[in-house]
């Protein structure tokens, strides 16, 4: 699968990290999306798809993202 991306928005200060480049992408149900550039620089990362929790150590201490409010799936039609 390939997501084209025709727009970026650059150094947008996030939380979780001073500021990154954000791609703009045409999907929905997300709101950002963590890329394999930043994923990577966090060397081990667990993620427990069941509670939806990310876990991972960043400059020596242990960071958790959880969901908030969980999505639930929708059918989805061929057409």
């Amino acid at each position: 699968m390939v997501v084209d991306c025709h727009s970026m928005c650059r150094a947008i200060p996030l939380t979780i990290q001073g500021q990154v480049d954000l791609y703009i992408l045409p999907i929905s149900g997300a709101e950002v999306v963590l890329g394999v550039q930043w994923l990577k620089q966090l060397d081990l990362v667990l993620m427990d798809y069941n509670t939806l929790t990310m876990k991972f150590i960043h400059n020596g201490s242990p960071i958790e993202f959880k969901a908030h409010n969980p999505s639930i799936p929708l059918d989805i039609s061929a057409n």
